[in-house]
């Protein structure tokens, strides 16, 4: 006799095939995903730092830069980057290049494009850039002078802090990452279950971590439980 599945067992297989694969691709892709964003902001991260220090080596502190928050260009702190850092489209502080951006908890995040005291522009990599200088001084490094946001796929989805949109600041002397000594982490900056606090403090975990387990689970910790296991 010769032994062989029948139809039946044959579609049964089949079907639970394509049930696990429903299951576990997405999850696949995803995992995916967050690994190729944390690349991405670690690329930029470094970027950012290399050009704000290639600056401040040839054009003195930025304590002297004379800036300030203001509807002038020419004070607002991506002005003075501007040759060390490869910008497509320069949006200036005019509409056209920010759209608008989401928190983790759904709310919808301030619409930046209309302020005119924020720098925007598109650069090399696809990027976009909205950067704004406080009314503080540079007196050390751990108030931010200047804050800037990054979309890091630009205009495409899902256009979210925490997913692809990331929040840092400049200090006296080096770029910082939200999540740290400003809307710390901990204390609930970066979460989907904080209803009134946007996702902004969620930088200084991925490129701490290098993950995005945040997505995934509300217990973590910066310093102590850094992911989900």
């Amino acid at each position: 006799m010769k032994k062989a599945f029948t139809l039946a067992e044959t579609l049964i297989t089949i079907g639970i095939i394509g049930v696990i694969a429903a299951i576990t691709i997405p999850l696949l892709i995803q995992k995916y995903q967050e690994k190729v964003t944390v690349v991405m902001l670690k690329k930029h991260y470094s970027m950012m730092q290399q050009a704000y220090q290639t600056a401040i080596n040839e054009k003195g502190s930025p304590g002297d830069w004379v800036l300030k928050s203001s509807d002038n260009i020419e004070e607002n702190i991506l002005y003075h980057l501007k040759p060390y850092i490869k910008i497509i489209k320069d949006c200036e502080n005019k509409k056209g290049c920010w759209g608008i951006k989401y928190s983790l908890n759904g709310n919808r995040y301030e619409d930046i494009d209309k302020y005119s005291n924020y720098y925007k522009a598109i650069l090399a990599d696809g990027s976009i850039i909205a950067v704004k200088v406080n009314d503080s001084e540079f007196s050390d490094d751990v108030h931010r002078w200047a804050e800037y946001m990054i979309d890091l796929n630009g205009d495409k989805g899902p256009n979210v802090l925490g997913k692809d949109v990331f929040n840092f600041m400049f200090t006296k002397t080096k770029v910082k990452p939200y999540g740290q000594d400003s809307y710390g982490f901990d204390d609930g900056w970066c979460s989907s279950i904080s209803p009134n606090k946007p996702s902004v403090g969620c930088a200084a975990w991925v490129l701490q971590n290098e993950n995005m387990d945040y997505l995934h689970c509300n217990d973590l910790s910066l310093n102590s439980k850094t992911s989900c296991k």
